[in-house]
């Protein structure tokens, strides 16, 4: 008898075709509670940056929204400030390097602020706009760029951090 293979994992298999399509059409503003949830954090790690209180999970939070704003963007919605992505994401490399000399006190200047400032009101539009399938592409998009190691990794004080952020 041949040996079973233990890598071997079915496929999931979707049992409502047409629920699953249309949820992918939905609107991402029209799931109250998920796109409240994603605003509230957002604004909640950018106030806690301005006040001076932020420690790594917000940095993280800061980093992930501007992951998805690129990839929505790279993806048409917001092709626009693709240009003004390389600039928000060069303030938040900068802030977060700074932030991990100094032990994890994250404090920024006026052009990180505004920088970041524009990076959540585009992240919020996004959301208004997109599909519930446009952000699933955005996440595959961003995990495919991670595991090929095209991304800039923050030093930290022990070495290189690798953990997506």
């Amino acid at each position: 008898m041949k040996k079973r293979n233990k890598k071997y994992r079915p496929k999931p298999v979707i049992r409502d075709t047409v629920a699953f399509v249309l949820s992918g059409m939905r609107r991402v503003a029209d799931l109250k509670e998920p796109y409240l949830m994603a605003l509230l954090r957002t604004r909640t790690a950018l106030e806690r940056l301005r006040t001076g209180i932020a420690d790594k999970d917000d940095i993280g939070r800061l980093m992930a929204m501007l992951n998805l704003a690129e990839a929505l963007a790279v993806h048409g919605l917001g092709k626009d400030h693709l240009d003004s992505l390389v600039e928000i994401q060069n303030h938040l490399f900068e802030l977060a390097t700074k932030g991990v000399e100094r032990g994890y006190r994250f404090t920024m200047n006026a052009a990180q602020w505004q920088a970041l400032k524009d990076l959540v009101d585009l992240h919020e539009a996004q959301l208004d706009a997109c599909t519930v399938y446009q952000i699933e592409q955005a996440v595959d998009f961003i995990e495919r760029h991670q595991r090929s190691g095209n991304v800039r990794l923050v030093a930290t004080p022990k070495g290189i951090s690798n953990e997506p952020t």
